[in-house]
């Protein structure tokens, strides 16, 4: 049954072309690339549902053995109108296969009710990845910041080598002028390593 749930997923991320964030980067060496792009499957923004579409993504230089950079885009559109889009710039640190240290800037752009606004802020916090029966990768993120405090907890399969798919749920509280929710739900989606 398990196979057959993790199986189907994969196949629906390929044949609808759904692309999402993936696992992160297994192994990382200097000069490795990787490019994840979520779609929204059961997105809130707030209380209110939130129309399924292109969920944001992700993008990872890895610098040096012990360093690397990250930029994430988090996006969502609520069905009332409003629209939340989260970026994150983040220097990594790994700590060791499993585990890596992060911080850095955010800036969040929230429309509600037909107002924008737009704020900078900071995050910092750690993701840890390992490895599960029948070559999946499980991960988690957790960050903590002045604007944007969130956390992601998936699960990821190595479909070729060098891409990906994979299914996560994501959560994150923002706290801005005008806008203080939450965003959540349930991605699914694909990365690919250069």
């Amino acid at each position: 049954m398990k196979k057959k749930c993790i199986m189907s997923t994969i196949m629906a991320c390929l044949v609808l072309g759904a692309p999402a964030m993936a696992a992160p980067l297994q192994q990382p060496q200097p000069g490795d690339l990787k490019v994840n792009i979520n779609y929204g499957l059961q997105q809130k923004e707030g209380n209110h549902a939130a129309n399924h579409h292109f969920a944001g993504g992700d993008v990872t230089y890895v610098l040096s053995p012990k360093w690397g950079i990250q930029y994430q885009n988090n996006y969502v559109r609520g069905n009332t109108g409003n629209r939340v889009s989260e970026h994150v710039l983040t220097g990594d640190y790994y700590i060791n296969e499993q585990l890596t240290a992060f911080a850095g800037g955010t800036y969040v752009q929230a429309e509600k009710a037909g107002v924008s606004k737009n704020s900078y802020g900071y995050q910092w916090g750690v993701k840890g990845q390992m490895q599960l029966p029948f070559h999946l990768q499980g991960y988690a993120r957790i960050g903590v910041g002045n604007k944007i405090n969130s956390y992601t907890v998936g699960v990821g399969y190595e479909v070729l080598p060098g891409i990906d798919a994979h299914l996560q749920y994501r959560r994150s509280r923002i706290r801005t002028a005008g806008y203080d929710d939450s965003v959540h739900g349930v991605q699914v989606g694909m990365g690919y390593k250069f």
